[in-house]
């Protein structure tokens, strides 16, 4: 396959997202020089792959995967949006072989959808599975994320709900379209509105787990990180100059040897950025702290951001341009 790179950055402003706050602004490959390297690709292999932080967001996609289809390609994009597919897109990876239509809808009650910044309703949700349904794609994967800020069991409870009404679409469509759910227990990120946030317990996020297996319906695929899989996710994204000795001295990468060192090198506890500096900010990624903090106050408001304009018009508003 040959990986082309049609987008940089994205301008959504999710507000879990590293790589859509210090990959912005959002920048898109022209149409024409995107064929062009398909065509040349061709010469090697008829497979491609389109890459990006927000590639479904690239404004000639429809064109971009017909024209690659037009040209002998078989297309296949590594995640679409929900909330914008279009029935002859599918119809080209369809016929480019892609069996998986991926997108992430991220949360199941608009109020935590809308706390996020995701800016998708659950009509959307559920238009976009029909239209995949509609397509004959063998499988439809959608990413939640749970243990999100003010996330409540009623949260967790609306991702098995929205995941029945989304199987019901599926089914009426009648091409035999599987669901597969993968729910990931949420990592703050430095660079994020999160980045200040303590994460949710182990216990809670075993607990909700446990939410999802019990409610959502038979035939529904679930795939669920471990939380303590996603514990050390969060020690090793924003841990401070203990992390580089707590690796140096471990004797293997087994799960654990990471219990064990997190706990040895007082890396189990609570992060304390409120006294102190957090690591991160000796890189300059462009982001000013005042918006990142202005938007962790808009996600406690359930209060959504616009996406970012084009990049010529000149805006200030996060520091980037």
């Amino acid at each position: 396959m040959t990986l082309i790179e049609c987008a940089r950055g994205c301008g959504r402003g999710c507000r879990f997202c590293i790589a859509g706050y210090v990959f912005r602004p959002p920048r898109y490959r022209p149409l024409d020089e995107l064929l062009g390297v398909i065509e040349h690709s061709l010469e090697h292999t008829e497979r491609v792959g389109l890459l990006g932080a927000a590639v479904a967001d690239h404004p000639d996609l429809p064109a971009l995967v017909t024209g690659a289809a037009e040209l002998g390609a078989r297309v296949s994009i590594s995640s679409l949006r929900i909330d914008n597919l279009r029935a002859d897109v599918l119809a080209a990876l369809a016929a480019g072989g892609t069996k998986t239509i991926t997108a992430a809808p991220e949360a199941g009650s608009e109020r935590m959808r809308q706390a996020v910044n995701k800016g998708v309703d659950e009509a959307q949700i559920l238009e976009g599975a029909a239209l995949v349904g509609a397509s004959g794609a063998r499988r439809l994967k959608l990413y939640f994320m749970i243990g999100l800020p003010g996330e409540e069991s009623e949260d967790v409870h609306a991702i098995a709900t929205l995941g029945n009404r989304i199987k019901e679409r599926l089914d009426a469509a009648g091409h035999g379209t599987r669901l597969v759910l993968a729910a990931s227990p949420m990592v703050p990120k430095p660079w994020t509105a999160y980045q200040y946030e303590q994460q949710t317990d182990i216990r809670t996020i075993k607990e909700r787990q446990g939410i999802l297996k019990q409610h959502l319906a038979s035939g529904i695929e679930l795939r669920t990180d471990s939380a303590w899989t996603a514990r050390i996710d969060d020690v090793l994204s924003r841990a401070d100059e203990r992390l580089a000795p707590m690796l140096a001295e471990m004797p293997d990468n087994s799960l654990g040897s990471y219990r064990r060192a997190i706990r040895e090198h007082g890396l189990d506890g609570p992060f304390a950025w409120e006294t102190e500096a957090p690591p991160w900010h000796v890189v300059d990624v462009g982001l000013t702290e005042r918006f990142l903090l202005r938007e962790m106050d808009k996600h406690e408001r359930v209060k959504r951001t616009i996406p970012c304009p084009p990049p010529e018009v000149g805006c200030k508003l996060c520091g980037v341009c």
